[in-house]
């Protein structure tokens, strides 16, 4: 309910801001009219109870000030005489201006492409089956300089036969090659999976090859 009073009395300062000029001038005018009645109340001459009723009162323009700040208007009249100033500037120096438009345009383009990056890798959620589920195990060899490395196949079969805290367990094993077919060379990533990827992770290959070695 505050919120609503206040982006009604917002609405009504930019809207029916001559109104409330006129209505503040006749509330200090009857302010001002009691006064001076209290003054000849108490047997001071009409000029006397006058001259005490400015005193008492100040300067009517001070108050009419003080009274215009305290409005919530007043806070959305300051931003519009920034903003009136800021485009006085820009319009006597337009290189200048020129030159600020371009700089701000490439550091909003600049933060964009960041929050864009960031809300992709942090926010938005893995293509794949229950992503909040998904748990990355990596072997701990910092003896060897490697704080995080790929778990061997040993290691994953016994990950894989002896856990209970997984539902599944798969493994992928990142490389990259060259490949160079009818133009050139391109260099791309790749990765050896498990046959059990593909299905941990609720998703399908685009294509499918399997290999398998005999055993001599």
């Amino acid at each position: 309910m505050r919120a609503l009073a206040r982006l009604k009395s917002l609405w009504r300062g930019v809207v029916q801001r001559s109104r409330m000029d006129a209505e503040l001038d006749e509330e200090l005018a009857g302010y001002f009219e009691e006064l001076v009645a209290r003054k000849l109340a108490a047997g001071a001459s009409p000029d006397e109870a006058r001259r005490a009723a400015r005193r008492e009162m100040g300067g009517v323009q001070q108050v009419k000030q003080a009274v215009r700040e305290s409005w919530l208007v007043s806070s959305w009249d300051a931003v519009l005489q920034d903003v009136l100033q800021a485009w006085r500037g820009l319009r006597s120096t337009p290189g200048m201006s020129i030159l600020a438009v371009v700089t701000f345009a490439l550091g909003i383009g600049s933060v964009t492409a960041i929050l864009g990056v960031v809300q992709a890798t942090l926010f938005t959620p893995l293509p794949y089956r229950d992503p909040s589920r998904l748990l990355l195990v990596w072997a701990d060899l910092t003896a060897a300089g490697h704080p995080r490395a790929p778990l061997s196949g040993p290691e994953l079969h016994d990950l894989s036969c002896r856990t209970s805290s997984f539902e599944g367990v798969a493994g992928v094993w990142a490389n990259s090659i060259t490949l160079s077919h009818h133009g050139e060379p391109e260099f791309v990533r790749i990765g050896f999976v498990t046959p059990s990827f593909f299905p941990l992770l609720g998703v399908q290959p685009t294509a499918a090859q399997h290999a398998s070695r005999s055993a001599r």
